[in-house]
């Protein structure tokens, strides 16, 4: 297992964003505020998931080349908890 970096999961999320469907988009812009940009957003909410007192972490790949894909909790790795 290894930490998500602070940029690995801004950019994460902001893909994540950028490539909901529309009519998700549009539910989440009629709950945001208009002036809240996607930047400050996602600063703001890698601050409270990323901190000094909480880290993101995810399995390591398994397998090679073209069959490689993310581990799994509890099989590839033991559980964290």
């Amino acid at each position: 297992m290894h930490r998500v970096t602070r940029r690995d999961l801004e950019n994460m999320i902001h893909v994540t964003l950028a490539t909901m469907p529309k009519s998700t988009k549009r539910q989440v812009r009629d709950v945001l505020p208009d002036q809240l940009a996607a930047k400050p957003f996602i600063e703001k909410l890698c601050d409270l998931i990323d901190s000094s007192s909480m880290m993101v972490i995810r399995t390591e790949s398994v397998g090679f080349g073209a069959s490689q894909r993310p581990g799994v909790w509890g099989e590839d790795e033991p559980s964290p908890v």
